[in-house]
């Protein structure tokens, strides 16, 4: 078999994944317009000994076959945990683990609670997606949940997570959310980016190349190419090849931010890991203690702690410095934590741009297309997942969804 010469652009999970399994039978370079790959799953490093640190919260469930699978093939140990989450509402943290939780949450009337818990369990025995509505969640779920469940646990998660957009996201989306859920998550040993960084040397060990700080912004940049693989957004490959005058139909984006704060005291207590904020007044929409899931040991006795949400993408907040976003974030952390002070920890800031597909209804007649009108460019990207929502795992499905429609046995016609 002839090798071909293949361009991939992006080098986040996707990128990473589709070079490693066409190396052995291409020529593959991937461009990546940051000065690592990793994406999405990029980390970074404390001034202490420690397990990186992932610059946005990552974990795992175990239905993930797919990105479990990848982890033993690449010989990389694991472990699930099932972790204490809450949420915070009127002004106090309400567990939310385990149905005795919902029975005993204060602000639901007993045959409420009844009807959430029966909805709950009929929207996870749903077998196919095609049996939801596609019709907007605020109109599906009270219905189907109750109207006071409904205003009182999911409508102010739906605000905070996509603010005005909140009225239009499909229950699809949302029950496949529900159905996904898993008390149990899982967490690679050593963190992620040993995901990456094993891929990475399965890829260049096959020849492949990684050309980082490598922006494209014109196709003409990629000549030489006899195939080209984008796992950008839509938005990103139209403007590449608006020469070619390619409308632009991709899916509208949220941005997210993590505001990383790491110090020897806890800011949620009780060993808890995930406090979802049912208050609108808040700046963000989760706290997620990184001790809650993993030992603190591997970060020498410090506390991870992730504090953010989702954004829209011209949002103020997403140029500002971690000063200020801390010192923004800051009064609403001690209302969770009254003895918090910001002093005592060190803070980091992660931003990205394109972290959320906004999924209304009718989403599934708009996804993109993996072949594009240019016979020798393709698209493989978070948009194309669906129903679920984007995660590591439904990016390699969707890598392999790939390889097996264009590429079987790694032959690119």
């Amino acid at each position: 078999m002839i090798k071909k010469k293949i361009a991939i652009v992006g080098g986040g999970i996707t990128g990473l994944y589709l070079g490693y399994r066409l190396a052995p039978y291409h020529q593959v370079t991937i461009f990546e317009k940051n000065q690592r790959v990793g994406g999405l799953l990029e980390t970074f490093r404390p001034v202490y000994p420690s397990w990186p640190i992932d610059n946005f919260y990552h974990h795992f469930f175990p239905s993930d076959q797919r990105l479990i699978h990848l982890l033993e093939s690449l010989d990389l140990p694991y472990s699930f945990k099932t972790p204490i989450t809450a949420t915070w509402q009127n002004g106090q943290i309400n567990p939310f683990s385990s149905p005795k939780d919902l029975i005993t949450f204060p602000h639901l009337s007993l045959p409420s609670k009844f009807r959430l818990g029966a909805a709950i369990t009929l929207l996870k025995a749903i077998p196919d997606y095609h049996l939801v509505p596609d019709q907007e969640a605020a109109k599906v779920f009270p219905i189907l949940m109750g109207k006071k469940a409904y205003q009182t646990i999911w409508r102010p998660l739906m605000r905070g997570k996509f603010g005005p957009l909140h009225q239009k996201i499909s229950a699809v989306w949302l029950w496949a959310r529900i159905k996904k859920r898993s008390g149990r998550l899982g967490y690679p040993e050593g963190g992620f980016t040993n995901l990456t960084k094993a891929i990475v040397e399965k890829f260049t060990s096959l020849g492949g190349k990684i050309k980082t700080n490598q922006s494209i912004t014109k196709i003409s940049q990629l000549v030489g190419f006899e195939k080209i693989i984008f796992t950008t957004p839509k938005k990103i490959l139209d403007s590449v090849i608006s020469e070619s005058n390619h409308p632009s139909k991709g899916a509208p984006y949220l941005a997210s931010l993590n505001l990383i704060l790491l110090g020897s005291k806890p800011i949620l207590k009780n060993n808890l890991y995930w406090l979802s904020i049912a208050d609108n007044a808040f700046p963000f929409v989760a706290i997620i203690s990184q001790a809650g899931l993993i030992d603190k040991k591997n970060y020498n006795h410090c506390y991870p702690t992730y504090i953010g949400g989702y954004y829209q993408q011209d949002d103020q907040i997403l140029t500002a410095s971690p000063k200020k976003v801390l010192n923004q974030f800051a009064p609403f952390i001690r209302k969770i934590n009254p003895q918090f002070e910001a002093k005592d920890y060190q803070a980091h800031l992660s931003k990205c741009l394109w972290a959320q597909p906004v999924v209304t209804p009718g989403y599934s007649q708009r996804i993109p297309s993996i072949k594009t009108n240019s016979r020798n460019i393709y698209l493989v990207n978070m948009e194309q997942i669906y129903p679920w929502d984007r995660g590591i795992n439904y990016a390699l499905e969707q890598a392999d969804k790939f390889l097996k429609s264009v590429a079987p046995n790694s032959r690119l016609v």
